[in-house]
Formats: C-alpha cells, structure tokens, sequence
C-alpha cells in the first residue's frame, strides 16, 4: 500500500497527469516487485 500512497502523492502533486502517473505507477510497482 505504500507505493499505492506515494503515486497518489505524485498525482496531487503533479496536478493529475496520466501518462506520467502511469508510468510512474509502473516504476513503483516494479521497485515493489
């Protein structure tokens, strides 16, 4: 849950942008793996 918490924050912070919330998510997600 905690990546889940840090792309929320990035999200806020950059205003909302999908392509980089989703690549970002992607990073998250593979530094959790």
């Amino acid at each position: 849950m905690a990546g889940r918490f840090m792309v929320e924050s990035t999200v806020k912070e950059k205003g909302g942008c999908a392509a980089e919330v989703k690549v970002e998510a992607v990073e998250v997600g593979a530094a959790a793996a």
